[in-house]
């Protein structure tokens, strides 16, 4: 794998995993609720159609038992560290290509593989007395419209808020499309994102969520709009930084 490694097409993402899958790579697996247990690591072993499969660990696994689990997944590649997330779908057996088979977890297949660095980038608050707003439609079904207010963004996804009924239909894992204008750029931003993490509060009708931008086959586009939105946190922060030194 070139060391130039973009992770844009989906394509992309699952040949790294299948090759890092053929080379034993070894990946630490993390329950996303960390008060569920602590990491344990594992051993990569195939990409199938319909999942991903480690080795079965012998010890630790506590609620990764337990079907449905989400877990966060960091494996070595290429001298960086990719992460992606996923769910538990119990214990299988692997036939090994030596013949005999092994004891394995599947995950369900990530939707998503990327750099663990991405997601620590610069992360710009957004909202004031001018509100951003943020068109959502739900991929599973086009008529469900869910109309938000960016709170931030980052060059890895989003977060927001909503209000209505059609807000608290907003759960884990659901896809959407999402539009949004960024204020003083000309462009209209266009992303599928994952919801990561939601929270109702049904006392105020308000629904607070937030998710990763997904990937599309056409790497170019996709790469364009997070170049634009990197350089347009950049330009934030450099203003607000001039802000300061002037002040």
């Amino acid at each position: 794998m070139p060391a130039t490694l973009t992770l844009t097409r989906r394509r992309t993402q699952l040949e790294v995993l299948e090759r890092a899958c053929a080379m034993r790579q070894r990946v630490l697996l993390l329950p996303a609720d960390k008060s569920q247990g602590r990491a344990i690591e594992g051993t990569l072993l195939a990409l199938e159609p319909d999942g991903l499969l480690v080795t079965w660990p012998t010890t630790g696994l506590g609620p990764l038992t337990v079907h449905g689990t989400p877990v966060h997944g960091l494996f070595a590649w290429d001298n960086r560290t990719l992460g992606f997330r996923s769910q538990t779908c119990g214990r299988v057996w692997h036939l090994a290509p030596g013949g005999g088979d092994i004891e394995a977890l599947k995950l369900t297949l990530p939707l998503r593989v990327e750099r663990r660095e991405e997601r620590r980038r610069n992360r710009l608050v957004l909202g004031g007395p001018t509100p951003v707003p943020l068109q959502c439609t739900s991929v599973a079904d086009d008529h469900r419209h869910i109309a938000a207010e960016l709170s931030n963004i980052s060059f890895g996804g989003l977060s927001a808020r909503a209000r209505g009924v059609s807000a608290m239909t907003i759960q884990r894992g659901a896809l959407y499309w999402t539009c949004f204008d960024l204020p003083g750029l000309s462009r209209r931003f266009e992303f599928v994102v994952r919801i990561a993490h939601v929270r109702h509060n049904p006392a105020t009708s308000e629904t607070s969520f937030g998710g990763s931008f997904i990937a599309g086959e056409d790497p170019t586009p996709h790469r364009q709009q997070l170049d634009a939105i990197a350089e347009f946190i950049a330009s934030r922060a450099a203003l607000r930084a001039a802000r300061r030194e002037g002040a």
